[in-house]
C-alpha cells in the first residue's frame, strides 16, 4: 500500500498561520526532458483535473517574492507547476493563500485602489452583458453572486434582471458590508459544507472566483446543491490557452483552459450548455465564460479561440512568458536608474505586477499618478498628473495595460515626460 506523503510545516507570510502541507519529494529519480530542457518530477500533489502528479516547474519571476490580486506583497515564491499530462497550471508544493484568513480579512484592497470604482465600472457592466448573451432567453427569478465583493457585479446584474431577487456570498467582511450598503442580502461565508445558505437559486454565477478556490471539484459540487433543478451556473475565469498575466498572481491556484472546464463539469455532475470566448471589450482580456446545467446532457461545442497547443508546447510558451517578465525587470531597473524622480502612471493590477516582479524599479518609484485621484498604491502616494510640476530629469513609467501604452505614451510625451514603456515584451 502507498504510504502517506511526508508533511512539512509552512507558515504563511500573509497571516502567520502555520499549515501542514506535503513535502515536495521525488518519488523516483528525476527525468530530463531533452526537448524542453527541464527536469520532470513527481510530487505528492495531484492535478485537480487529470489527477496526474507529474509536473514541470515554471520558473519564478522573482524568488521569495510574489503578489496577490488584492495588492499584498508576499515573501514567498509564485511556485507554479505545469501538469505534463493535461497542461493545467497549478500552485504546487506550498500552502494556498486561501488556506489562511486572507479572503476574510485582507481582500478589501482589491476594491480600495484609488480610482477603482471609476475605472472598473465598465468591466462589471461588460461581464453582465456577456452573461446575458450566454443565457439567451433564460429568465431567472433568483440569483446568487458567489464572491460578490463590494456588490458591483450585483448592481450590474440588477439592471439586466430587474425582476430577479439577487443575493451574494462574500468571505471578506469589509466587502460584504459594502455590498449590503448597496441594498443586497449578502452571506459572509465561503461556499462549502458549512455555508448554510437557506435556499436554491435559478442562476448562480461566479466571476473570477474558480481560480482562487482550494478545490474546484468540491466548490462546483457545493454550488450544484444550491442550484435549482433547471438552473444555470455561469463561470467567468481566465482562459489559460495562452500565457497571460493571470498566471503571475500568487492567489490564483489554478489556470484553466476550456477543455479543463469541461472535465471539471463532468466530475461535478454538470454538462456544458454554452461557452463563449472573450468579448471584444477593452476591460475584459484573456477571459472565458461557460454555462453549466445539472446532469449528464450532451456538451455544447467548446473551442478555444487560440490555437490548440499540446501540453509541452504550452509549457514552453509559459516559460517564455515568465522570461519576458524577467526582461521587463531588468530593462525597467536600467532605464529608471538615471531619473532624478521616477513616477508610475496607474495603480491598477498592472502596476501591482510591476511592484511584485520588478522590485528594483519599484524601490525607485516616488509617486503613482492617476487621473482625478489621490490616495495610496501599496507603499507609494497617489496624486493626479496635473499636480506634478515636471522637471527635466523626471521619468514616467506606464504601469497600465500593455495594449493602452502607445496611446498613453503619446499623451504624456506631449507634456514633456520621459516615457518608459514595456509593451514590446508582453501584450497580455
Amino acid at each position: 500500500t502507498a504510504s502517506k506523503p511526508a508533511m512539512q510545516r509552512l507558515t504563511s507570510s500573509v497571516t502567520g498561520i502555520t499549515h501542514k502541507v506535503p513535502i515536495a519529494r521525488h518519488l523516483y529519480n528525476p527525468i530530463f526532458d531533452v526537448r524542453l530542457r527541464v527536469r520532470i518530477t513527481t510530487t505528492a500533489m495531484k492535478c485537480c483535473v487529470c489527477e496526474s502528479n507529474v509536473w514541470l516547474a515554471v520558473s519564478n519571476p522573482v524568488e521569495k517574492r510574489s503578489i496577490t490580486t488584492a495588492g499584498h506583497l508576499l515573501n514567498e515564491s509564485l511556485s507554479k507547476g505545469h501538469c505534463k499530462k493535461c497542461g493545467l497550471l497549478q500552485r504546487i508544493d506550498t500552502a494556498f493563500v486561501g488556506e489562511s484568513d486572507f479572503y476574510e480579512e485582507k481582500y478589501a484592497g482589491y476594491y480600495g485602489r484609488p480610482g477603482a470604482e471609476i475605472y472598473d465600472a465598465p468591466r462589471y457592466t461588460a461581464m453582465a452583458d456577456w452573461m446575458c448573451a450566454a443565457l439567451g432567453d433564460f429568465d431567472p427569478r433568483s440569483i446568487l453572486d458567489v464572491g460578490c465583493g463590494a456588490g458591483w457585479s450585483m448592481v450590474a446584474a440588477r439592471k439586466r434582471f430587474p425582476r430577479s431577487d439577487i443575493e451574494g456570498v462574500e468571505p471578506s467582511k469589509f466587502n460584504a458590508g459594502r455590498a449590503r450598503q448597496a441594498g443586497f442580502e449578502v452571506y459572509s461565508t465561503k461556499i462549502g459544507a458549512d455555508s448554510g445558505l437557506p435556499k436554491t437559486y435559478d442562476l448562480i454565477y461566479a466571476n473570477n472566483v474558480l481560480q482562487h478556490v482550494l478545490s474546484p471539484i468540491e466548490f462546483l459540487i457545493e454550488l450544484r446543491d444550491y442550484l435549482s433543478s433547471k438552473g444555470r451556473l455561469v463561470l467567468i475565469c481566465p482562459d489559460s490557452s495562452r500565457p497571460s498575466s493571470e498566471m503571475l498572481w500568487v492567489d490564483h491556484n489554478y489556470s484553466f483552459s476550456p477543455g479543463h472546464l469541461v472535465r471539471l463539469a463532468e466530475k461535478a455532475g454538470f454538462h456544458v450548455r454554452s461557452w463563449l470566448p472573450n468579448p471584444d471589450h477593452a476591460t475584459l482580456l484573456n477571459k472565458q465564460l461557460i454555462v453549466f446545467a445539472k446532469g449528464d446532457g450532451r456538451h455544447a461545442p467548446v473551442k478555444s479561440t487560440v490555437r490548440n497547443l499540446s501540453p509541452d508546447d504550452l509549457y514552453e510558451e509559459r516559460s517564455n512568458y515568465v522570461k519576458a517578465w524577467e526582461t521587463i525587470r531588468r530593462v525597467l531597473g536600467e532605464q529608471v536608474r538615471t531619473f532624478s524622480r521616477t513616477f508610475n502612471f496607474g495603480c491598477s493590477s498592472w502596476t501591482w505586477l510591476l511592484a511584485g516582479y520588478c522590485p528594483e524599479y519599484w524601490r525607485k518609484v516616488d509617486c503613482c499618478l492617476v487621473d482625478q485621484c489621490n490616495g495610496a498604491c501599496l507603499d507609494k502616494p497617489v496624486q493626479p498628473p496635473s499636480q506634478v510640476l515636471i522637471s527635466p530629469g523626471d521619468g514616467l513609467t506606464l504601469g497600465v495595460n500593455p495594449v493602452t501604452q502607445e496611446s498613453y505614451a503619446r499623451r504624456f510625451r506631449s507634456d514633456g515626460w520621459q516615457i518608459v514603456r514595456w509593451d514590446n515584451y508582453v501584450q497580455a
